[in-house]
């Protein structure tokens, strides 16, 4: 049977959380840098080639777009799951010693 209680090191959850935002972060800029060199060069590139490869840019772009929502997802989840532990701690914290 799975249990409610949950317990872990806000230390550590918050050090993953920083680095999921990093990761956030990064995916954001990596997309933003890819989309600004394609308009370079679809601008200059007149085939058809350009047009089959601007089908799979797009599947590219939608793949960050999608590891970005998934991203966001974790970290809000990350961030709620560190503020129930910090409730629990602070309600644990202020018990009356026996």
């Amino acid at each position: 049977m799975a249990s409610n209680n949950f317990s872990f090191s806000i230390k550590d959850a918050q050090s993953f959380l920083q680095e999921l935002r990093k990761c956030q972060e990064n995916l954001r800029q990596e997309k933003s840098q890819l989309q600004n060199q394609w308009s370079n060069l679809k601008s200059s590139w007149e085939d058809k080639q350009r047009n089959d490869f601007e089908d799979i840019f797009e599947k590219i772009l939608s793949t960050y777009n999608d590891a970005e929502q998934a991203n966001e997802k974790h970290i809000k989840f990350v961030e709620e799951m560190i503020e129930k532990q910090e409730k629990i701690s602070s309600q644990v914290g202020n018990l009356p010693s026996l």
